[in-house]
């Protein structure tokens, strides 16, 4: 219900309302699609009442079938460089709700036979994301063992540089010739 108008002096275009739910009074600016409203509930009794309306309301996208498009696009390489393989909505690999899996993460629980766990991370071998051969992963039991296993590697190659089988130069790594030539 409109309480009172205020004239053009300030506050300028602004009326009164008050809320026909739990009669609170608020100021609002004067529109004609406002004013011309039978009801005028204030913003939190409005959610409370749409809310309520809501309420076993099948969702909006219920039974809608996936576009052609969607399913031919089987597999693409995310920002990461991982391959993601379409499975399904609703199928989503560690709460993803889009469809996507990682190829890797598919072919570890197929070798294993069981679903991964939350703490397990697949370990790429020669570092290739894309090479998804299960002769290149190995299952790590939690992200410590596959931090242990990158720190292994990253010591390994610093002990290579000061042995002088790889060399830097202008800002790059290298292997030494002699090595790759024997």
């Amino acid at each position: 219900m409109i309480v009172e108008y205020y004239a053009p002096s300030p506050p300028k275009n602004q009326s009164v309302l008050k809320c026909d739910v739990c009669g609170e009074h608020r100021r609002v600016r004067r529109v004609k699609q406002l004013l011309n409203k039978t009801s005028h509930p204030c913003r939190s009794c409005s959610n409370k009442i749409n809310g309520k309306a809501k309420v076993g309301r099948k969702p909006w996208n219920s039974g809608k079938r996936y576009s052609i498009k969607e399913v031919e696009k089987t597999s693409y390489i995310d920002s990461f460089g991982y391959v993601q393989v379409w499975c399904g909505r609703g199928k989503g690999s560690r709460g993803r709700k889009d469809g996507y899996r990682l190829q890797h993460h598919l072919v570890m629980k197929d070798y294993i036979g069981r679903p991964l766990e939350k703490n397990e991370i697949v370990h790429h071998i020669d570092g290739n994301k894309q090479n998804n051969s299960i002769d290149n992963l190995y299952l790590c039991k939690s992200t410590s063992e596959h931090r242990q296993i990158h720190n292994q590697l990253e010591e390994l190659s610093m002990q290579l540089v000061q042995n002088g089988v790889i060399l830097f130069e202008n800002g790059s790594y290298f292997l030494e010739h002699r090595v790759i030539e024997s």
